[in-house]
């Protein structure tokens, strides 16, 4: 729309919008269990019905990752699929953060969310899914 196309065409040929961030993974051969604050863990997961597995990991270093504590990076996704509710409302005018309300209500997992489980699985720290992924204005 800000480009100029008219919002009937977005609403009738749009089939979904990915939003991709890489958020580094932890090293295995040096990453080291530690306490979270439940404040911490909430701040990102929010209302996801998670709980990490055994314990929380933090990046050490060592020489198979440089002394970073993080060797690789995985993909953390949020995708929203254009259901016939978001189309219409697409096809009105409607606003992004009432289009992310109701992608939200039709299950869309929010970035964080994705990364809150990736956080749950000791592949990445709570800490480096914060600095990728946006506070999520639909709580405010």
């Amino acid at each position: 729309m800000d480009i100029g196309v008219p919002s009937y065409l977005i609403g009738a040929t749009l089939l979904g919008v990915v939003a991709q961030r890489l958020v580094r993974t932890l090293c295995q051969s040096c990453k080291s269990p530690t306490q979270v604050s439940r404040a911490a863990w909430i701040s990102l997961a929010g209302t996801l019905p998670l709980e990490p597995d055994e314990q929380f990991h933090r990046a050490v270093g060592c020489d198979d990752c440089r002394n970073t504590g993080f060797k690789g990076r995985e993909g953390l996704y949020e995708i929203l699929r254009i259901s016939e509710s978001l189309a219409a409302m697409i096809n009105r005018g409607a606003n992004s953060l009432s289009l992310r309300r109701r992608a939200l209500e039709d299950g869309m997992l929010p970035l964080r969310h994705a990364g809150a489980i990736k956080v749950a699985l000791g592949r990445t720290t709570i800490e480096e899914v914060l600095s990728l992924s946006p506070f999520d204005r639909v709580d405010e």
